[in-house]
C-alpha cells in the first residue's frame, strides 16, 4: 500500500496505516469480492513510470490500443497507437 524508496519513512508510513486500519476495526478483515461489479468501461486505470510520466485510460489497455513490451533488460516500451492526439 505504500510505495516510497526511504526504507525508514516507508515503514513508519505502513505502522501508521495498520494502526489506522486496526482502529477502524479493518485490519486482517476479509471483503467477499463481486465479479464485474465495476463495469471495465467506468474503470479508470493509471499506469505511471519512473519518470512521472502517467497514462489514464478508462477499459482496458487492449481496447485503446495501448501495448507494453518487456525488453530483455527488463526495461518496457509503452506504444499508444491513435488516428490523432489532442494536446492539452
Amino acid at each position: 500500500m505504500v510505495r516510497d524508496s526511504d526504507l525508514t519513512r516507508r515503514s513508519v508510513l505502513r505502522n501508521s496505516f495498520r494502526s489506522h486500519l486496526e482502529e477502524l476495526d479493518l485490519l486482517d478483515r476479509i471483503f467477499e469480492t463481486r465479479p464485474n461489479s465495476i463495469s471495465p468501461r467506468n474503470k479508470k486505470t493509471t499506469w505511471e513510470t519512473e519518470n512521472n510520466v502517467k497514462i489514464i485510460f478508462e477499459g482496458s489497455h487492449q481496447a485503446n490500443n495501448i501495448t507494453k513490451e518487456v525488453l530483455k533488460n527488463g526495461e518496457e516500451v509503452i506504444t499508444i497507437t491513435a488516428a490523432s492526439v489532442n494536446i492539452k
